[in-house]
């Protein structure tokens, strides 16, 4: 079943229902991106696999959770050793 969602201007397509139009105007998703216009007042549609979508983006959504994570484990684990020897000059 193929269902119209619309376009950002960074090219993910997104459901209709989580766009709204902010205080300027233009029409934005709940990220806050805005939507790529054809034309001024007609946003860029596409017609898409709505469950394929989901899926997608719900994949994206953990790549990045799990790469926020080991960032925040990374800077974490960064420390200076202990016990090293003072650095020493000539």
């Amino acid at each position: 079943m193929q269902d119209v969602w619309y376009v950002l201007e960074d090219g993910r397509t997104v459901d209709p229902n989580e766009c709204s139009t902010d205080e300027g105007g233009v029409l934005r998703h709940e990220s806050g991106v805005a939507v790529k216009m054809r034309s001024p007042g007609v946003p860029l549609s596409r017609g898409v696999d709505a469950a394929k979508e989901r899926v997608k983006a719900d994949r994206a959504e953990a790549r990045a959770k799990a790469e926020a994570e080991a960032k925040a484990k990374a800077a974490k684990d960064m420390k200076p050793g202990e016990g090293n020897p003072p650095y020493k000059t000539r």
